[in-house]
This record gives structure tokens, sequence and C-alpha cells, in this order.
């Protein structure tokens, strides 16, 4: 369950690859070359190599058949397969990964565009940490680990295909479920070329626009961490999340609010007091997000701040990267990777309820 979950965020958007029987496909082919940032010194003797990637992905392209499309300038769906190698093999190994993304146009033009990216899913990794064969890898200790990139191109477009060129950045990570965890970052730059295998048709029906308003949002969240005193021992992870939610549009929003947790894992540091109590356990954070609206998925990322954390592991400042899925009669399912800057802390479900207020 620790890593089924976690392309979550990205998976909101296979839930509509059924419907996309009539809509335009292409076969997509993007080589990449990067590098590792070292963002902690005690990494610094893992970067000796460039890694260089490749991505497969079979791409839908929206037609305006529903009333997003148009309000996100006509976004690609694409399930991908991509393949990592680098020189330090026998520390770091290799990579093979395969989940969705989604490019999200700022310019879309007949001739040319402007696309940021979102992807995610899972990660093999040859390699990872091992106290005895291989203790030089701190940064990775399991064999499966999220995959996030994010990027964006520019495309050109002709009447087969398109061609393109970009910069994006690669994370992997476990999501905090076993130490070490560190993560890779790994910024490319690529070529794209695509062929269509079906060309897109573009609609343009009317709809109704969408519902816009406040919403006040309740989620109790769970999952699992661990911590470097005890890297093979999991300890749960719980708490409650309270937002308001606004949609300004089409598209947009923002939820702001309350984050009340308890992490276990931070009770049983070898630093910890031995005395530590749930209370001192205890977390509190106020939490800010800009939202993107899809139907009945809600993509966000946000910053937050502990205003109570009297035993402080991982500073402050807090970070989320997910989103959440409307079920229907205002439950909704929450997933959420949540980090501290650049270091994965671990990886949130929750099940909530949406309270809807002032609507129009």
């Amino acid at each position: 369950m620790k890593w089924k979950l976690t392309c979550f965020a990205l998976l909101f958007a296979t839930g509509s690859f059924s419907q996309l029987r009539d809509y335009g496909k292409s076969i997509e082919i993007r080589p990449k070359a990067g590098f590792l940032i070292a963002h902690r010194a005690n990494m610094n003797h893992l970067v000796n190599s460039h890694f260089y990637s490749g991505e497969i992905i079979l791409n839908f392209h929206a037609n305006g058949s529903k009333y997003w499309h148009k309000a996100y300038k006509y976004p690609t769906f694409g399930l991908m397969a991509t393949v990592t190698y680098n020189n330090n093999r026998d520390v770091l190994g290799q990579a093979i990964g395969i989940g969705a993304n989604v490019k999200l146009p700022f310019v879309n033009r007949p001739k040319w565009a402007l696309n940021s990216r979102l992807a995610g899913g899972f990660a093999y990794l040859t390699k990872k940490f091992d106290q005895l064969e291989n203790p030089k890898n701190n940064a990775i200790g399991t064999y499966m680990n999220l995959l996030v990139i994010l990027g964006m191109d520019v495309q050109f477009k002709f009447k087969h295909g398109f061609l393109g060129l970009g910069v994006d950045f690669t994370h992997y990570s476990n999501s905090g479920t076993k130490k070490p965890n560190l993560g890779l970052n790994i910024p490319s730059v690529f070529l794209n070329y695509g062929i269509y295998l079906k060309k897109p048709e573009y609609l343009d029906p009317e709809f109704e626009p969408a519902e816009t308003g406040w919403s006040l949002l309740l989620h109790g969240i769970f999952s699992m961490n661990t911590n470097y005193a005890y890297q093979t021992k999991a300890f749960p992870v719980f708490g409650v999340n309270t937002y308001m939610s606004k949609q300004f549009g089409e598209k947009s929003g923002l939820s702001t609010g309350i984050d009340l947790i308890y992490n276990e894992a931070n009770r049983n540091f070898k630093s910890s007091p031995p005395d530590q109590s749930f209370w001192e356990t205890a977390q509190v954070g106020v939490f800010t997000s800009y939202d993107l609206h899809v139907q009945r998925f809600i993509f966000y990322v946000g910053m937050g701040i502990y205003t109570y954390n009297p035993y402080n592991p991982n500073g402050w400042f807090f970070h989320k990267l997910g989103g959440r899925v409307e079920l229907g009669g205002n439950f909704y399912l929450n997933a959420v990777v949540k980090s501290h800057w650049a270091k994965a802390d671990y990886f949130e479900l929750g099940f909530g309820y949406q309270f809807k207020l002032k609507r129009k």
C-alpha cells in the first residue's frame, strides 16, 4: 500500500482514459540529458555522472467535448514509460518507470504551443541503500519509488506530428516509507518528437459554466513513516485537516486552513526525549495551496508553516503536492506527498467531506 498510492495525483487523469476513444492520439519519444542535484552536503559523493533518459508516451489530445478542455486550451493526457541511465550504476543503479502525464498549454496555437507538464507514477531503481553491500547510496532506501516529473516545452506542430524542446525536473523517492529517503532530483533538457495516430479534431459545443464559490473541506489523513533511528520500522501518522476553498472560475482556486498532525516517527528518534508525551509530538500547521480544477479532480501545490511544533526534526516549513477527487454526495478522496523542501516526508491518504457554502 505504501508505494502503490504514490502517483494518485497523476492517476486522476487516467480516470478519463476510458472515455478517450474519439480523441486525437499520438506516439511521442523524448530523449533527455541531465544531472543529479546534491541537495544535501552528504550527497556530494553521488554526483559523478550525467543522467540520460528516454520516454515513450501514448498521448490523448483533448477535443473540446468537455467544458474544461477549452478552459485549459485543449490539454493532452498520456501514458508513459521511461528508462534512466547513469555511469554511477554500482551505487545508484538505473531506473525504469511507468505512469501518466498531463500537458496543460500556456499558449496553444495552430502551429505551435507552450506547454507545462506534470507526470507521475512508479519507478523501480536497480540499486538501493544496504548497510553492508551498498552503504554509499544514502539517497534511496527502497527499490520501488515515487516518480514525479515537472516541466515545460515549446512544441511546433506539423501535418503528421510535432517537434519540441524543453526542460524538466525529475524526482525519485519513496515518500518516507523507508529511510534513507533523501531522494534523487534531476533537472534535464530534452527534445521530443510525436507522430499522430489520429489527427485531433476540435469541437466547440456550448456548456453550462462551472460551479464556483466557497467550500469547507474536512478530512482525516493516515500514513506510515520511518526515521533514521529505526530504518526498518514504520510508525503511524494520523491527523485532521480543515480548509476553506474558493474556486474563482473555470479552473483556478485557492485553499487555506489548518493541519493537526501526530507523527509517531517523531517520537522515536534517538534524539527524542525519553519521556516525550503525545502532545509534545503533535504538530499544528497553517497551509495555503493553489488549486487547479478539472471537473471532479483538483490538483494542488502549496506551502505551510508549523505554528505548534515542540519537537522539530524537519524544520518549520512544509510543502504538499497532490490532489483530491470528488466521489459524489460531497465526499472526496485526498492524496498528497508531504515534504520539507526537497526532502519527502510521507504520503498522506485522506477521506473527507465537502460543505458547499456560497455557490454560484
